[in-house]
């Protein structure tokens, strides 16, 4: 099995962690579910995992400060929505270098939003919007996201992002659409 969709069926209980056991797997949506116990991104650590949701459920935790390791050809990740996924954004995020979309909107996130999004060169849409994420007062996090020359959309309302927007916002590469 490459794709496993299960969204929008109220199940409810733990993801079964035999999930692990699709080594083929690549692409898996639970969104919308009723899912609880804890976030554990290990369960997913099949080396050809490309995309995963699991927005609008029940999963309470942290992102693994290994997540790098953990989901090295993630392209698709989407933690949206969660019941109380806290904590910050792992600076080993960069290490998921084929990233294309990333969304933890609306969770309780907290701390820097780390530079090192900036790696993630092929990033097309990141969605960091309704945390409690801060920056320091040169917002230097969006100067190193003006490397992510495939960014389409950046949203980051609903954080307390104190400061003047950066110069090099207008270095933002012209795909940049939404803002």
């Amino acid at each position: 099995m490459q794709v496993l969709y299960l969204n929008e069926n109220r199940f409810v209980g733990e993801i079964p962690k035999e999930i692990r056991n699709l080594v083929e797997l690549e692409k898996l949506g639970l969104q919308f579910n009723s899912f609880s116990g804890s976030l554990d991104m290990e369960m997913f650590n099949i080396s050809g995992m490309r995309a995963i949701d699991l927005s609008a459920n029940n999963l309470p935790g942290t992102i693994q400060p290994n997540i790098g390791s953990i989901l090295p050809n993630i392209e698709e990740l989407y933690l949206s929505r969660l019941t109380n996924l806290v904590g910050t954004i792992p600076y080993s995020i960069s290490n998921c270098s084929k990233l294309t979309n990333l969304e933890l909107s609306y969770n309780k996130l907290t701390g820097l939003i780390p530079n090192s999004l900036g790696y993630l060169t092929h990033l097309r849409f990141l969605n960091l919007g309704g945390n409690n994420l801060t920056s320091d007062s040169f917002l230097s996090f969006l100067t190193s996201l003006t490397n992510c020359r495939n960014l389409t959309s950046l949203y980051l309302s609903f954080n307390p992002l104190n400061g003047m927007l950066p110069v090099s916002v207008g270095n933002f590469s012209i795909s940049l659409v939404i803002f």
